[in-house]
């Protein structure tokens, strides 16, 4: 009888023990948690808004030019031409025909950009209670009212030469209550917030970017304080040099192959543009409380690099939009309030307000509403003090 043994160990033919296999190491891996999603997402880009504000420069000098043409040829043949550049009609009827070709230019970018509805793209949104923002540019009129008495505010601004008679005081309150509104909302908070928002979500999201930011406004600043020592004429001699070579490599970077020609450099270049034409309209004390205004935001841009390390900082682009949104929007009045502060604050608060709105709401139609609404409150306090316009040496003191 066969029994089949077990094999035994023996020193001639030693059993190898079994090893044991280590437990993998685990790692915890946390999760890559991409950053929010911008709540602004426009089909445009910020070079969009750039070629739009240029156009609309260009377009409003070619448009008076040849209003002030043609009202020369057909109704003051024996005056000197420049007699009917000044003209206010010239002046509003030029600057509203170039509006509507820039509002075209508009629907054709928005149509050609999206599939989508082109008032759907744009925000427009009519509001179902749109009573309310046209009580709400009321009462944002009657509310800054008060501040043209506490604030320091110039005796005479280019604005008034348009309330010489009443005849010109008419023609400016209906541009500044119908078409005025429209074209600085659709500009202002339909085109230039979304891009604004949507760029400095990406901005917040870094600290390095941060303080890239930072370190662009103290290099301007002393750009500008540079140019401040070269002689008036000379500052506008670089500011125009500036502005060839910058929009030159926007188009080279237009036209080049994706990729070729880095885009980084742009936002330098239009801001040393910007600034050089603000070195050469300013000077002394405004020009120091101008560069006061970058320094302040250079130092914010530096506290929000030092906190960004340890929490999201993206949910306050929107309100950054705001605030850049308001100060280009109070940039562009500040030539017709003789650069002074005191109604260019003003101007900026009207500026936030309308831009909270369209950022709560997603409403252009209604920021369009209000602005008209606190433009009738201007123009309507005006006429009641001047009489019906009937004594306008009271507005020009």
């Amino acid at each position: 009888m066969y029994i089949k043994s077990e094999p035994v160990s023996a020193p001639e033919n030693p059993i190898p023990e079994p090893q044991l296999t280590p437990d993998p190491t685990f790692q915890t891996v946390l999760p890559v948690v991409p950053p929010p999603s911008p709540i602004e997402n426009p089909a445009w880009t910020i070079w969009d808004v750039v070629g739009l504000a240029f156009i609309t420069l260009v377009a409003i000098i070619a448009c008076v030019l040849a209003t002030s043409v043609i009202v020369h040829l057909r109704f003051d043949r024996g005056g000197p031409w420049v007699d009917a550049l000044k003209r206010p009609e010239v002046i509003v009827g030029g600057q509203l025909f170039a509006y509507i070709l820039v509002i075209f230019l508009m629907y054709r970018l928005l149509a050609s950009s999206s599939s989508d509805n082109v008032l759907a793209t744009l925000r427009w949104n009519w509001p179902t209670n749109w009573t309310v923002y046209v009580l709400g540019g009321v009462v944002l009129c009657t509310a800054l009212l008060p501040l043209g008495n506490l604030l320091p505010m110039p005796k005479n601004v280019p604005m008034d030469e348009f309330f010489r008679t009443a005849r010109d005081a008419y023609i400016l309150s209906l541009f500044g209550i119908l078409f005025a509104p429209l074209f600085e909302e659709l500009f202002f908070r339909g085109f230039l917030y979304p891009v604004v928002e949507n760029w400095l979500h990406g901005v917040f999201h870094s600290a390095a970017r941060l303080r890239l930011g930072r370190n662009l406004l103290f290099a301007i600043t002393v750009w500008g304080y540079a140019l401040q020592r070269l002689p008036q004429q000379t500052r506008f001699h670089v500011a125009i040099l500036l502005s060839a070579v910058t929009l030159g490599f926007l188009f080279a970077r237009m036209i080049a192959p994706e990729g070729r020609i880095p885009g980084r450099w742009a936002l330098p270049m239009a801001c040393f543009t910007a600034w050089s034409f603000v070195a050469y309209a300013l000077a002394g004390a405004a020009f120091l409380k101008a560069s006061l205004v970058l320094v302040f935001f250079a130092l914010i841009l530096e506290v929000l690099a030092r906190q960004s390390g340890g929490q999201d900082l993206t949910p306050l682009a929107p309100v950054g939009a705001i605030v850049l949104t308001a100060f280009a929007f109070a940039c562009i009045h500040a030539s017709q309030l003789k650069y002074s502060w005191g109604p260019v604050l003003i101007i900026f608060l009207v500026g936030v307000a309308l831009t909270t709105v369209r950022a709560l709401k997603k409403s252009v139609a209604a920021t369009v509403l209000m602005h008209m609404a606190y433009n009738t409150g201007i123009f309507v306090l005006t006429y009641i003090a001047t009489d019906h316009f009937r004594h306008l040496e009271k507005f020009n003191r």
